[in-house]
């Protein structure tokens, strides 16, 4: 699917009216919303006031379809919600970063819908996405900016993974309580990462620079098994589904490869999809027509739909 004129930097999945949907965005700057079941855009582009949109996510808001995302314009640093059914702004711009919002995630905290933002400032931060204020103190901890967030539940409590592409280790919050929750995962060289669940366990999926995927038991800080080997370069995209019932992890690398992992069998399922002719940005998991499905996105200002039974 091509219709961005940059960089694709991140892509999220979700259902606009019952439909299959994905949220694109990256340096046009522009939002763009894709009906997978036909593969064609969505009304017209969302221009977003920024010189770069750094990160994508999308959320319900009472019903309403939205896209979070994370931006700078000139030296203002905000967080945004959009609705995907009018194209417009919903709320104020969330502020109080001080540096380049490069990452966004969403989800729930106390029976409400949050955003999660990192940031160049060295921090992470939880906003209400209904009131638009911040929920909590700012989370600091990291000797970078924070460009790498993943949500997950360890053992019924909300947690937080925080990272910046392996500068910094990978840390783990307590989000009810903006907490640092034990030890950092896995040392230092982390280039992407994800939350999922293998076998009722909670589990980070985690990728490095040495081009291997690693599951972590987010309880017992402990690694499930080998490393997942067969990137030829760095994993710079990670995601979580299922395929028939069985978790597996999505990966995109600087091979310009996209792969995909049984993590009970901790094995690949089939050979590396190709076609894309940059660098891989963001890969995400989704059903169309009733089918699981691969997403990926680019720098070479396209997002592909791969078929994850056929390859």
């Amino acid at each position: 699917m091509n219709g961005h004129t940059s960089y694709v930097h991140s892509i999220a999945y979700g259902r606009i009216d019952g439909r299959p949907a994905l949220v694109s965005a990256g340096g046009d700057p522009t939002v763009r919303v894709w009906d997978l079941d036909r593969g064609v855009p969505v009304g017209g582009s969302l221009t977003i006031p920024a010189d770069y949109v750094y990160s994508v996510a999308f959320a319900s808001l009472d019903g309403r379809p939205v896209a979070v995302t994370g931006d700078n314009e000139g030296k203002t640093y905000a967080v945004r919600v959009w609705d995907l059914r009018t194209g417009r702004a919903i709320g104020g711009d969330m502020k109080g970063h001080t540096g380049l919002v490069q990452a966004v995630a969403t989800g729930m905290l106390r029976g409400g819908p949050i955003a999660v933002s990192g940031s160049d400032d060295k921090t992470a931060r939880v906003w209400d996405l209904r009131t638009g204020k911040r929920i909590g103190r700012a989370m600091r901890g990291h000797l970078f900016g924070v460009t790498e967030l993943a949500l997950g539940t360890v053992e019924g409590r909300p947690v937080l993974l925080t990272g910046n592409g392996g500068i910094d280790p990978v840390r783990v919050w307590d989000l009810s309580r903006a907490r640092l929750s034990g030890e950092v995962l896995g040392g230092a060289r982390l280039s992407a990462f994800t939350c999922g669940r293998l076998g009722g366990r909670a589990v980070a999926i985690v990728a490095g620079f040495d081009h291997s995927v690693r599951i972590w038991d987010l309880a017992r800080r402990a690694q499930v098994g080998g490393p997942l080997r067969g990137h030829t370069s760095t994993v710079t995209a990670i995601a979580y589904g299922e395929l028939d019932g069985r978790p597996i992890a999505i990966t995109g690398g600087l091979d310009l490869t996209v792969r995909v992992w049984d993590l009970l069998a901790q094995r690949p399922i089939g050979g590396p999809r190709r076609g894309h002719h940059d660098v891989i940005t963001s890969v995400a998991f989704g059903v169309v027509r009733g089918e699981p499905v691969a997403l990926s996105a680019s720098n070479d200002h396209s997002v592909r739909v791969w078929d994850l039974r056929a390859g």
